[in-house]
């Protein structure tokens, strides 16, 4: 039988939206093509791993394996897999980048159904939209003999927060009146762009149709501080999207009244 592997990237939110988005999207592929679709996540993170063993199930995961530091590469040789999907953030790039396959193809997830087939041996995927699987139940984990050998990350030990989330937004000064006026609708507040060298908790907005895209300085950010780039109309995959945690795309009227309809505001709530 095939094999799609994808690769889960914790965050303190469950996983990273790229690896819930690559999950829906080997789904939608696996139910068509009959292949199995296995999640793989590195390392051991305790108690909140259940997160991890529920929101693999929830976008589509056949299985769940906790492993160690060569973990992916492993797998993708034992089964023969058919391709295999990272995120595309510098954890995702890196744990892709000695892969049977080449480097990882940057893919921009815009749509449920995009115009690129899921045809690379290994991906790097964007996310740009919401998940369109909900599944119940929670995955029963496998866990690799090394899986202690990876290093988990020190907010793992640590509660949630229950705290609610902070929208702010930056763009730029000549932004249309009525774009501004529906982000300000949904609750968030403008800052200047210097904002962005601590950002610490919440979710920050950046409109950016410019060449320059996200601030190097975000990439050290808080690990609870989300990123939702929009980058325009006209905008193709660039370095400074590893940053991000969503990128939408299209027009800005456009793309804004997506974060206003109800899926987004809740998801980013």
């Amino acid at each position: 039988m095939a094999h799609i592997l994808v690769q889960v990237e914790r965050v303190p939110q469950g996983i990273h939206p790229a690896s819930a988005m690559a999950l829906c999207l080997a789904r939608s592929t696996s139910s068509i093509r009959g292949a199995t679709l296995v999640a793989v996540c590195s390392g051991d993170a305790g108690v909140f791993d259940k997160v991890v063993s529920r929101e693999a199930n929830r976008f589509g995961a056949d299985m769940l394996l906790f492993v160690g530091p060569d973990g992916l590469a492993t797998l993708q040789q034992r089964l023969r897999a058919v391709h295999v999907i990272v995120p595309y953030t510098a954890d995702g790039i890196a744990s892709g980048a000695n892969l049977i396959g080449g480097a990882p193809v940057p893919r921009w997830l815009d749509t449920q159904t995009p115009d690129w087939s899921l045809s690379d041996p290994v991906t790097a995927l964007v996310a740009g939209v919401l998940p369109w699987y909900d599944l119940p139940g929670v995955l029963e984990p496998e866990f690799e003999e090394d899986v202690g050998h990876v290093r988990v990350p020190g907010w793992t030990n640590q509660p949630p927060s229950s705290t609610k989330n902070r929208l702010v937004c930056v763009g730029p000064s000549d932004l249309d009146f009525n774009i501004r006026e529906r982000l300000t609708g949904i609750g968030a507040t403008w800052v200047d762009p210097s904002y962005a060298s601590h950002h610490e908790v919440g979710t920050l907005v950046w409109l950016d149709a410019g060449p320059a895209g996200l601030p190097a300085t975000l990439s050290t950010r808080a690990p609870g501080a989300r990123v939702v780039l929009l980058p325009g109309a006209s905008a193709s995959v660039s370095q400074s999207w590893l940053c991000a945690d969503w990128v939408i795309g299209g027009p800005w009227d456009q793309a804004t009244r997506q974060l206003a309809s109800d899926a987004w505001r809740t998801t980013l709530a």
